[in-house]
């Protein structure tokens, strides 16, 4: 055996390891990076549905209408409305759910008062102020931030799939494997 196979069948299995090891740990570091900035993303368009809900309580307190019902709702169709135009992407969904379980906003099915008090998630956010959630809605995975609005006692929801906040890192592992695949056949 010549000197060149003995350093060879040494350095290899070296390289091999060094080079997943740098490719798991780019991942992972390129994962969390995302997930941290999808999250603070989330958190922005969750502040804007929040607002949009306390500009609307503090026009019925302005004009003393806090205790009258029919302005209540009035108040309540509008944030939903503005709610609606909150931008989350193809597949981000932006509801409020009251102490209930009645769903008062869904921006891609009219399906306002339905009542969604079974789901599991619900039971998990229940006196909890914020918090953040992974659910399943329609077969399809979301990463779900919430607040609670005290004043109509709603849980205020933004959510966006998970693919659309994650597609550009899934369409990069694929890239980063082969790339190291090649450079190891390449340094053997």
């Amino acid at each position: 055996m010549t000197i060149f196979l003995k350093i060879l069948i040494v350095i290899l299995p070296i390289l091999m390891v060094s080079m997943t090891g740098a490719i798991g740990i780019t991942f992972y570091y390129s994962h969390s990076a995302l997930k941290e900035m999808a999250k603070n993303w989330l958190w922005i368009r969750l502040d804007e549905a929040v607002r949009l809900a306390v500009d609307q309580e503090r026009i019925l307190h302005e004009y003393g209408l806090d205790d009258v019902q029919p302005s209540i709702k009035k108040a309540q169709m509008d944030a939903i409305r503005l709610m609606d135009s909150i931008d989350l992407g193809k597949g981000g969904r932006t509801f409020a759910v009251d102490e209930n379980g009645i769903l008062s906003v869904r921006p891609e099915e009219v399906e306002v008062a339905r009542d969604i008090n079974n789901p599991e998630w619900l039971g998990m956010i229940s006196g909890l102020q914020q918090g953040e959630l992974i659910v399943t809605l329609g077969g399809r995975r979301y990463l779900g931030l919430y607040k609670y609005f005290e004043p109509w006692k709603w849980h205020i929801f933004v959510a966006a799939e998970e693919n659309e906040l994650y597609g550009a890192l899934n369409q990069t592992k694929t890239y980063v494997v082969s790339i190291g695949v090649i450079g190891s056949l390449i340094l053997a």
